[in-house]
């Protein structure tokens, strides 16, 4: 089973995925870790950031789940749903977190993010960009919204990706 777990940045992805992946024996792979390690782009010197290609990504996932027929994959990040639909469709299910915007914010400052990144990352969530992406492709999820209650955000993706017994 694929499964993809999306959102903006600070909704929960890879820390929700690690702990289902450990509870349920899947593979967690996270988009920016599998991009530099693929080599799928290149680091922005002015963004200090990894810029992926996704034509790149495209090509590698395909030759990627390949290697990895009738195993439990989670994929994690933000970056997935760039990919074609046609890759977008392998997934058994896909699941967007969401988060109110006001404990994104608090999370980005945590984070010591800049002022820049936390307009550019609450823009995106106020504007639904990556619902935007998924529904110009036609492609099904569900939408998960999360809190600080870390055992709640579980429950509700368990129940949602039909992990649970």
């Amino acid at each position: 089973m694929y499964l993809l777990i999306t959102g903006y940045p600070g909704t929960g992805k890879t820390l929700l995925s690690k702990v289902l992946g450990t509870k349920h024996k899947y593979k967690v792979i996270n988009d920016k870790l599998f991009s530099i390690n693929n080599k799928l782009g290149k680091k922005d010197v002015n963004e200090k950031e990894y810029v992926v290609d996704i034509t790149k990504l495209n090509k590698f996932f395909n030759k990627f789940i390949k290697t990895y027929k009738n195993k439990n994959l989670i994929f994690e990040g933000h970056l997935w749903p760039e990919m074609s639909k046609r890759n977008l469709l392998k997934f058994n299910k896909i699941v967007l977190l969401k988060t109110d915007s006001k404990l994104l914010r608090k999370r980005y400052e945590k984070r010591d993010y800049s002022l820049i990144k936390i307009e550019e990352n609450l823009l995106c969530e106020e504007t639904n960009y990556i619902e935007t992406i998924l529904n110009s492709k036609g492609i099904r999820y569900i939408i998960v919204k999360t809190t600080n209650n870390q055992k709640k955000n579980i429950n509700e993706l368990e129940k949602n990706l039909i992990l649970n017994k």
